[in-house]
């Protein structure tokens, strides 16, 4: 049962990893509404649009420069 459950996890891995964000940034967004601890000067909606445009952005990059980076190292 075990092995079966590693198995599972190894072969789901981007699901559960993706699965794992979105559940973190829900309850970071339902705290943020509900305990906010300081006024906002921008919308809650600019806010969270930019902050998934930089994990966007990120993710990208570092999709791209770390295999680039590996190959000019092993070069």
């Amino acid at each position: 049962m075990e092995e079966t459950l590693e198995k599972l996890a190894i072969d789901s891995e981007s699901v559960l990893r993706l699965g794992i964000f979105v559940a973190v940034f829900l309850l970071m967004m339902i705290w943020e509404w509900r305990a906010p601890r300081r006024v906002l000067t921008v919308s809650k909606g600019q806010r969270w649009t930019s902050n998934l445009a930089l994990l966007a952005l990120n993710s990208l990059l570092l999709r791209l420069l770390f295999p680039a980076a590996a190959v000019g190292l092993a070069w």
